[in-house]
């Protein structure tokens, strides 16, 4: 290569290098562009976010946690739906409050079950199914426990969707009414539907002893209010929501169930001990009423029974005794063995279900024939003490003992509503894709592009133009070379 050469290529080396100097400068001079490309940039961001938003106002989605809902039931044990949410009388609401047509509304508005845990849970047992060695009974077992957990997640929950696409509404109204659909359907619920107050604890509630009969009426109509009370104490006692409860007077319900276990021992079932006539129709009627309420009870139970064998391939003895089936479920064994089964089946709800609707109905079918048994028939012919009314005495403490159960009853029925006056609970805040801050990120990132854009012009362009400027140095170079050549 000549000197000549090897001074243009040192020349080129020499100018391809870039000196913060020269990118001062090169940024200096296109200063004016390096405002003017952010600026353009950004407000082509902005009109694409407004049209966007003009043909395309998204679903609104979030979620919400079921408060107070066990098993599929409201506290009442209604039945609960996400369907409840769409009910007419939930729609005629929000039709009012957004002055919205509820035949738009109920297209709009999308509730199924549903929860943000989900996603969790499944990659939480693909990791266990990710195992190496696992034989097909614990896969099966990890299937199990995962359809168990999932489905619990998913009952616990409820994903609500407004489609604004149909409604036309801004994007702060279409939240509000987004917010408004487990509120209004909670408003509704709980004070024209009563949802909020226990079934069991509803059918506790008692009445005045009237005063005008006497002898055998007078005497069973006391031990009905006697049963009630009972029943009601029991289940103001046994439920977490109303733990210690008191009456105004500082009496618990466990308490009051001692002093009605006491009233009832001492001052009532004397006077059932001498018996009945065959002769007297409200006691017969009332133990044939008893009598027929406990066997169809024993039939509920045994088609419980029934269904847990079909589930568990086992077979029940027969007990005549009581009319119904007390095999392998009765004894610790078998119950530690249905625990364990119910663990690992898929149908634990199911299972779980069957099991407290038996205990409930063989503790209602221990008070029948508690009942039963304290209604003596005597043989034809049997000197009986004529059946009066209650002495002065027990009349007076039965009256205390009513007094009390009533202002304990108001009590649990005011704290169920005070303590449970809310079904959910926001899990997740309203989105969609045209929200504020969506387009906020979407303006700044236009700026942005266009700052780089101005950056890449800036510092490019005149070693393009270098590049451009020199190819046609050469270029002409070889010209006047070829040119000088054919005159030669």
């Amino acid at each position: 290569m000549s000197d000549r050469g090897t001074a243009a290529a040192a020349r080129d080396e020499t100018d391809s290098v870039l000196t913060f100097r020269d990118i001062f400068n090169r940024l200096w001079t296109c200063r004016a562009l390096l405002v003017l490309l952010p600026f353009l940039g950004i407000c082509a961001a902005a009109l694409a976010v407004l049209a966007d938003s003009a043909s395309n106002r998204q679903i609104i989605s979030y979620h919400v946690k079921l408060i107070g809902i066990e098993n599929g039931n409201y506290p009442n044990a209604t039945a609960f739906s996400p369907a409840d949410l769409k009910s007419s009388t939930v729609l005629t609401a929000l039709a009012e409050r957004f002055h919205i047509g509820t035949d738009r509304l109920e297209q709009a508005i999308g509730v199924s079950y549903d929860d943000p845990a989900a996603a969790g849970i499944e990659r939480k047992y693909q990791q266990k199914l990710a195992t190496r060695g696992l034989q097909p009974a614990d896969i099966d077992a990890i299937n199990s426990d995962y359809l168990a957990e999932l489905s619990a997640a998913m009952n616990s929950g409820l994903r609500i969707e407004v489609n604004n696409d149909l409604l036309g509404l801004s994007s702060r109204e279409a939240i509000a009414l987004a917010f408004a659909v487990p509120a209004t359907w909670n408003d509704v619920f709980v004070k024209r539907y009563r949802v909020l107050a226990s079934s069991d604890l509803s059918e506790a509630s008692i009445s005045s002893v009237p005063k005008q009969p006497s002898g055998t009426v007078a005497l069973l109509l006391v031990g009905e209010q006697l049963d009630r009370i009972e029943a009601g104490v029991a289940i103001i006692s046994e439920d977490n929501r109303l733990a210690g409860l008191t009456t105004p007077d500082g009496l618990t319900a466990q308490e009051l169930a001692n002093l009605i276990r006491e009233f009832r021992t001492i001052e009532y079932n004397p006077l059932l001990a001498g018996g009945f006539p065959p002769t007297d129709p409200v006691a017969v009627a009332l133990r044939s009423q008893l009598v027929t309420k406990s066997r169809e009870i024993a039939g509920r139970i045994e088609g419980i029974d029934r269904n847990l064998n079909r589930l568990f391939g086992e077979t029940r003895s027969r007990s005549p005794e009581n009319g119904f089936t007390s095999g392998p479920l009765l004894d610790q064994g078998a119950l530690d063995k249905v625990v364990e089964l119910v663990e690992r089946a898929s149908y634990v709800a199911y299972v779980r279900d069957l099991m407290d609707k038996r205990q409930q109905l063989v503790g209602q079918m221990s008070r029948l024939n508690a009942r039963q048994d304290a209604i003596i028939i005597r043989d034809a012919g049997s000197v009986l003490p004529e059946a009066g009314n209650l002495p002065e005495t027990a009349k007076r403490n039965l009256d205390m003992l009513t007094s009390k159960y009533r202002d304990l009853f108001s009590l649990a029925q005011r704290k169920l509503f005070e303590s449970s006056g809310t079904f959910y609970a926001a899990r997740s805040t309203p989105t969609d894709r045209g929200s504020l801050y969506s387009a906020l990120v979407v303006v700044a990132l236009g700026g942005v592009a266009g700052f780089v854009l101005a950056m890449l012009y800036a510092l490019l362009m005149p070693a393009f133009r270098a590049a451009i400027a020199k190819g046609r140095n050469h270029a002409s170079r070889q010209l006047r070379v070829i040119a000088s050549g054919e005159t030669t």
